[in-house]
């Protein structure tokens, strides 16, 4: 332990009297203690008086018990080691700063990898975001599925067929339906084939094939209905495509594929196809 020493001014100078009397005041303002540095449970008023040592700062005295401290510069710490009541992983952290440590303090992170800044991230692997609300219109990041939704109306490719078991005979000049779908609000591109197979003797036909949304009905507007004069020998098949269709529609609708024929001499003519859509953009 070390030796305190107590010195006064009035009573420690070759010129002073030793002897000499000191008021508390003046006491407590001129006296130095010196040699306390490792005196445990030091009480004094006057902690600025005490020299000598490595004593550091200013203040109040310091004790044991729940002490108020205020750092103004500490170095050295023992962060990663030495600073106990942390969280785990936050000493590591505060030791070494990485996106790594960052991870494994925090108990409620989504995802993996590096710290995501906001200017010019650059995302690795499958990121995903909450997909907006139909018609939403604003800088909110759009997921595929918002995009696929946009685009298609949440439509997906559509596809009917009457096959060649189940032809239809077709009467001459007379509209027929030969398949049928219907299909759910949105915009759509429809298109079909109808084959048309001659029965009986050697007959020449004009064919009419299209796409309509009314039954029994041919759609004769510029660019909807394929038409063409042809001669059909006995047994012969021929497919007439229609021409391709954009359907806006507001609530589900029955789409046709519509045939017809004029047929000016032999037998009669039989008829079997798919009509196909697919959703599209406005």
């Amino acid at each position: 332990m070390a030796t305190p020493i107590i010195t006064h001014s009035k009573v420690s100078s070759g010129t002073q009297n030793v002897n000499a009397e000191v008021d508390l005041y003046d006491w407590n303002q001129n006296h130095v203690v010196t040699g306390l540095e490792n005196v445990p449970n030091l009480d004094t008023t006057n902690a600025d008086n005490i020299t000598g040592g490595a004593q550091t700062g200013t203040g109040a005295m310091v004790r044991a018990t729940a002490p108020t401290i205020t750092l103004g510069n500490a170095t050295g710490l023992p962060v990663a080691t030495g600073i106990t009541g942390l969280a785990s992983g936050v000493s590591t952290f505060l030791a070494t700063p990485s996106s790594a440590n960052l991870a494994a303090a925090m108990t409620d992170e989504t995802g993996t990898g590096a710290n995501v800044f906001a200017n010019s991230p650059a995302l690795t692997g499958t990121p995903t975001a909450p997909t907006a609300a139909v018609g939403t219109n604003t800088t909110q990041l759009a997921s595929t599925a918002f995009v696929t939704t946009a685009v298609t109306g949440g439509n997906t490719f559509q596809q009917a067929d009457r096959v060649s078991a189940s032809f239809l005979t077709l009467s001459s000049g007379v509209v027929t339906d030969i398949i049928s779908f219907s299909l759910p609000a949105g915009n759509w591109l429809v298109w079909g084939n109808v084959v048309f197979a001659a029965q009986g003797t050697t007959a020449y036909s004009e064919t009419h094939v299209s796409i309509s949304t009314a039954s029994g009905t041919l759609d004769t507007s510029p660019g909807s209905a394929n038409a063409e004069h042809v001669t059909y020998i006995t047994g012969q098949s021929a497919i007439k495509p229609t021409a391709p269709k954009h359907l806006v529609l507001g609530s589900t609708t029955t789409v046709y594929l519509t045939a017809t024929h004029t047929l000016t001499s032999g037998s009669a003519m039989l008829a079997y196809g798919s009509i196909f859509a697919l959703p599209v953009g406005a």
